[in-house]
């Protein structure tokens, strides 16, 4: 004897008609159905999904959303999941579309509202509802009602709809489409701030009504429009584990059918509920993996103890399941946990590991794949991933250091002697080549090196925080210590609270100094697009900026970090280049004790040392490893000037010495 059981999860969806069998006989207006054109690059897509979220909302019952991914915003880089399939190109093809999102109604023509001015089915999302609303004020000639069944022991789909013509239909046949999508698709998405109801805590976006399949092909199937006659069809599918090596998740699966004549002009469509056929004895299993709050303090961790949450949403115990640990991709270590209790959580820990140095990542599960009497049918809540925890092991350098990015190569986050946290993957080294047809510059600071590293806050989501953290630095004998970087950034828009920060901390991290902070109006400002609403590149000297900001009772610190941090509000790309951190052995009383300048900062072939008065003083020139690469002796003298032949571009330190007072200055020197 089989048990049926119909998920409450698909009959709360209220955001298409749930047209359950036997299809109505009576007379029904149009649903609108809304197929979207999107992809995981496309920066204003998530506006479309709220928008379309937005429409199915105010009309209940009277809409069917279809997202397809496909066009060149929808090609997946390395790492990311593909979310295409063998049907999407086609329908997009037929659109005549100019640009992403696009969305179609009934793949009707809107005249006026088409996204190309040549014609076409296409539309932006901001004329989507307009269209729709029209659709659904007008009279259907047919009916369709449709539901789906997956039965446990043959991991098979089978979908029954029923159709009926109560008015003459153009022909003597139209066609039958029946979709199956997917909801809950964990992925990366470009712009998700704009749709923040389906960011997920872990940072990752939450797609909806991903089409993954079509069960009569790609234009539909063929059927009698003969009226006051029931019109029976069932169509299966055997469910693979994957597609394009995207989970299938039975849970999170709907069913959708319209009626379109050929492959255009679809009259009207419906969404139907699924059921689940299951042996005898078996029952759901609904377990969920939550992450639990990490007890890694700092960075100079050399072990963690993994452990996680398993949380239980029936409403009876679960007498047993398996729960899994994977560190850093490596072997699974696995055991099994017994009495779960209903609607309660059960910690579970592992043995002891060892920290490798830089990221550790942390994933857990938890399933009852291999015991029989349960079904997890909502697997798409079994995984989850701890935060990460990073670990510095290198020994400590003493003080100068510099860090220029020299050598990384596009996109790289492999930093030398630095740890990059950043969750969003949109901080990188960047190369001029990031334009197409390239910058005429380089983008390193003052435009003198090949290399810089982005904190893309265009595409950050507002309130994400990234840092740049340095190795272990010794500061014995530096009490004049400073930091150093150049910086280039512009105002995008309006919007001005992008913030770019410096810490530093004698404890590994556990506490943190603030020693610099900048937010992205006129002070943290350099470059020249203020306004525009493009990411913004640095290509003029005139583009950056020198920032130093005094490091408190540095000397005597024997293993300081040096944490850069950036704060994205959604605004423009800030370019970030040449750390340095420096410390001339003098004492706090010496520094700027006299007033001078050192001028054009950049320079090219020649700089000036002025002074406020005419002295004797000695100009010492050091390189960023705190080498002495040049001293000037200057006699009665109020400005010096220094030819820069024999000096390599760069960011230099110039110390300058006198009866009455010392001064240190950056300079910045181009070629």
């Amino acid at each position: 004897m089989k048990k049926i059981y119909s998920l409450s999860l698909f009959l709360a969806f209220t955001a298409t008609s749930m047209a359950q069998l036997p299809v109505s006989t009576t007379a029904q207006n149009k649903n609108a159905v809304l197929e979207e054109f999107t992809g995981i690059y496309c920066t204003f897509c998530p506006d479309g999904h709220k928008r379309a979220n937005d429409f199915a909302a105010a009309n209940p019952g009277d809409v069917v959303l279809i997202n397809i991914h496909a066009g060149g915003y929808a090609n997946p880089g390395p790492g990311d999941p593909d979310f295409r399939t063998q049907w999407g190109a086609a329908i997009d093809g037929q659109t005549n579309l100019t640009g992403y999102p696009a969305g179609t109604i009934n793949r009707r023509e809107f005249p006026g509202l088409q996204m190309n001015s040549a014609g076409g089915t296409a539309m932006g999302r901001g004329n989507w509802a307009t269209a729709g609303n029209t659709v659904i004020g007008e009279s259907s000639y047919v009916n369709i009602a449709l539901e789906g069944d997956i039965d446990y022991a043959t991991n098979t789909l089978t979908v029954d709809v029923e159709t009926y013509f109560t008015g003459g239909a153009p022909g003597s046949t139209v066609k039958l489409n029946v979709a199956v999508l997917q909801s809950n698709v964990e992925g990366p998405q470009t712009g998700m701030a704009a749709n923040p109801a389906q960011v997920l805590p872990n940072g990752k976006y939450s797609h909806n009504h991903m089409l993954r399949e079509l069960l009569t092909g790609q234009w539909g199937v063929d059927i009698s429009t003969a009226m006051t006659t029931v019109g029976s069809h069932s169509f299966t599918w055997v469910i693979p584990n994957d597609i394009n090596g995207v989970p299938v998740s039975l849970g999170d699966l709907e069913v959708v059918a319209f009626i379109a004549e050929t492959n255009q002009n679809i009259i009207t469509g419906a969404t139907g509920p699924i059921t689940f056929t299951l042996p005898a004895g078996v029952s759901t299993a609904d377990l969920e993996a939550v992450k639990n709050v990490s007890s890694a303090q700092g960075y100079c961790n050399t072990s963690v103890t993994p452990e996680f949450t398993i949380k239980n949403n029936e409403s009876f115990a679960i007498d047993s399941c398996e729960a899994i640990f994977i560190m850093n991709g490596g072997t699974p270590v696995s055991q099994w946990v017994t009495g779960v209790p209903a609607n309660g959580t059960k910690v579970v820990t592992f043995p002891s590991q060892t920290l490798a140095a830089g990221t550790n990542n942390l994933a857990y599960s938890v399933s009852v794949a291999n015991v029989y009497k349960y079904f997890d049918v909502t697997n798409n809540n079994n995984n989850v991933a701890a935060d990460p925890i990073r670990t510095i092991t290198a020994p400590v350098t003493p003080f100068p250091v510099m860090s220029d990015f020299e050598g990384m190569s596009l996109g790289d986050v492999n930093i030398p002697n630095m740890m990059l946290e950043d969750e969003t993957g949109r901080l990188y080294a960047v190369d001029k080549s990031v334009v197409q047809g390239g910058l005429p510059v380089d983008v390193g600071g003052f435009t003198n090196s090949a290399v810089s590293f982005r904190f893309d806050f265009t595409t950050i989501a507002p309130g994400t925080v990234s840092s740049l953290v340095s190795e272990k630095i010794q500061m014995y004998g530096a009490p004049g210590a400073e930091i150093q970087f150049d910086v280039a950034y512009a105002i995008r828009g309006t919007i001005t609270g992008d913030k770019l920060a410096a810490y530093i901390s004698s404890d590994c991290g556990v506490t943190w100094v603030k020693i610099y902070e900048e937010m992205g109006g006129s002070g943290l400002e350099t470059g020249t697009a203020t306004g525009a609403q493009n990411r913004f590149y640095p290509q003029a000297v005139s583009d950056w900026k020198s920032v130093s900001a005094f490091i408190p009772d540095a000397n005597g610190i024997a293993e300081m970090l040096i944490k850069i941090e950036g704060t994205s509000a959604g605004g423009n790309a800030l370019y970030f280049d040449n750390l340095m951190v420096d410390g001339k052995p003098i004492s706090i009383g010496e520094i700027s004790t006299i007033e001078s300048s050192v001028y054009p900062n950049p320079a090219s072939d020649v700089f000036f040392v002025e002074m406020a008065e005419t002295m004797d003083f000695t100009v010492e020139i050091y390189n960023t490893v705190g080498q002495v690469v040049r001293t000037l002796d200057y006699s009665n003298t109020q400005k010096a000037e220094i030819n820069t032949a024999d000096l390599a571009k760069g960011v230099y330190t110039i110390n300058i010495n006198s009866d009455k007072g010392s001064s240190t200055q950056k300079l910045t020197i181009f070629k």
